[in-house]
């Protein structure tokens, strides 16, 4: 297993993001999930493996929070270096635990306050902001 983890110079293939874009269309079927916008992520590694597919590691921005999605769709998380030093990954059972791992639920709450989803709330004709909303609060 070889990992290949990105420096700030390196450049990002848009490739890399396929496993995360179907995940997300995967995820986007089922309402009891959180929803996975692909631009709330940073690609920061491959781990390459002999005989299996490809796994990609994404970071989340707002909870920086690690998402590990491999070629075949499948999630993994990390679980620690072993005693000769390799790095392990366990498959999650479900998506749900992988989502909960990465606090997409929160991350999604974060990333409601980003710049690009408070304009693109702006856009919409009469769409008040939660903070027009509440009433002032006293200081004191």
């Amino acid at each position: 297993m070889s990992a290949f983890w990105l420096k700030p110079e390196d450049r990002v293939r848009p490739e890399w993001f396929a496993p995360l874009e179907q995940l997300s269309l995967l995820v986007a079927t089922d309402v009891g999930l959180p929803q996975i916008n692909p631009d709330h992520f940073l690609y920061t590694a491959r781990i390459q493996r002999n005989g299996r597919p490809d796994i990609h590691v994404y970071r989340h921005v707002g909870t920086r929070r690690f998402l590990n999605v491999d070629d075949a769709g499948d999630v993994w998380r990390y679980t620690g270096r072993d005693n000769v030093g390799y790095d392990r990954y366990a498959q999650y059972v479900t998506i749900e635990e992988a989502l909960d791992g990465a606090d997409l639920l929160r991350g999604n709450l974060l990333m409601g306050h980003a710049r690009s989803s408070v304009c693109a709330r702006w856009d919409e004709p009469g769409q008040p902001t939660d903070l027009e909303e509440r009433q002032p609060v006293a200081a004191g």
